[in-house]
């Protein structure tokens, strides 16, 4: 399971890694003639599937090759189409060129509908400046106008680079009989395999009740009274510890992430800033810091970030950048890092 959005309406998310394509008679579209849609359905398929190195490096993952005559798109959209899905909008963002090609108007699904079919969701400029999709929530949040276009009781939101074959029918038919808010599809790992996959934990009614993302592999990390046999885990450990040791001696300090948000949130006088900055000023700070090519420092940021995120997921009790945590977020790109610096100062003093 990877993607995760809400609304006022009741949506439903559906997502799950089985292994075979569908294939069948089509049964008649969820809509009617006036364009309304009682489900449609959201892929997103901007991923670059860095893992598969040099099979991605100039094609987004959706669009590898299966088996010589498939693309790893066609599951999920046969999925759609076969469970009565006609209205599908793929987010695209990544290398998006032979994946665009690829699926042109939906012909080899019977996407292409007057009302409905599919539709290519690239990220767009705005009066306000444009962005690049941040994230799965990120994504579908920028997609909300076409999504309202439809008026649909349901949205499904799938990855475009999942090989698996599925009913989305049952599953809408399932959420309906629980009058769910949110109903997620998931499929049983292994305990050894768990460390690779996002986890949902849920009780005795399918409710869940907790998710982790990625959680450290128990086989190879374990803790005895407290103490662990993981490296990072310690020196974890004792960070923390010093961080709150200084914050009892009652002098003002600066602590550059470390979870100190969450590490220090019941400290009086905790100022929780999270500074960001635009893609384009990243890379070019990169680039000549490092005296690297636009391409090797993309990589280096994506590298740092996807570290950052992990550590702090891991040992933080909420996620990474999330701003209902922090009592300023600043995107320094817009302002300067002299300006940025500035900003901090008086907030902290008071000034603002």
């Amino acid at each position: 399971m990877k993607s995760l959005f809400t609304s006022s309406k009741k949506y439903v998310i559906i997502e799950s890694p089985s292994k075979k394509l569908v294939y069948g008679t089509k049964r008649a579209a969820r809509g009617d003639i006036m364009g309304k849609k009682e489900m449609i359905a959201m892929l997103l398929a901007g991923g670059q599937g860095s893992r598969l190195g040099v099979l991605t490096q100039k094609v987004a993952k959706p669009a590898v090759s299966f088996g010589g005559k498939y693309r790893i798109i066609d599951f999920p959209l046969s999925n759609c189409i076969n469970s009565g899905v006609d209205t599908v909008g793929v987010l695209t963002q990544y290398q998006p060129l032979r994946l665009n090609a690829h699926i042109g108007i939906g012909i080899p699904w019977d996407l292409d509908r007057n009302v409905g079919g599919v539709t290519v969701l690239p990220p767009y400029e705005r009066s306000k400046g444009s962005d690049w999709y941040t994230g799965t929530a990120n994504a579908i949040y920028q997609n909300l106008e076409y999504m309202e276009s439809y008026n649909p009781e349901y949205v499904l939101i799938l990855s475009g680079d999942h090989i698996y074959k599925m009913d989305y029918e049952v599953m809408l038919e399932y959420h309906k009989a629980n009058n769910a808010d949110v109903t997620i599809a998931a499929m049983p790992v292994p305990i050894e395999e768990a460390s690779r996959f996002g986890i949902l934990i849920t009780d005795d009614n399918n409710r869940i009740t907790e998710f982790e993302e990625k959680p450290k592999n128990v086989f190879l990390s374990r803790s005895v009274k407290g103490y662990s046999n993981s490296l990072e885990e310690n020196m974890a450990r004792m960070e923390f510890e010093y961080i709150r040791e200084k914050a009892k001696e009652g002098e003002s300090f600066v602590i550059v992430g470390r979870c100190s948000e969450d590490v220090l949130k019941d400290y009086e006088g905790l100022v929780s800033i999270f500074v960001k900055g635009d893609i384009e000023a990243k890379t070019a700070r990169i680039m000549k810091r490092l005296n690297m090519n636009e391409e090797d420092a993309l990589d280096e940021i994506k590298k740092q970030d996807k570290n950052r995120r992990r550590y702090h997921n891991q040992y933080s009790e909420h996620k990474w950048g999330d701003s209902r945590y922090y009592d300023m977020c600043i995107n320094s790109s817009r302002l300067g890092l002299e300006k940025t610096a500035r900003l901090i100062e008086k907030y902290i003093s008071g000034e603002l």
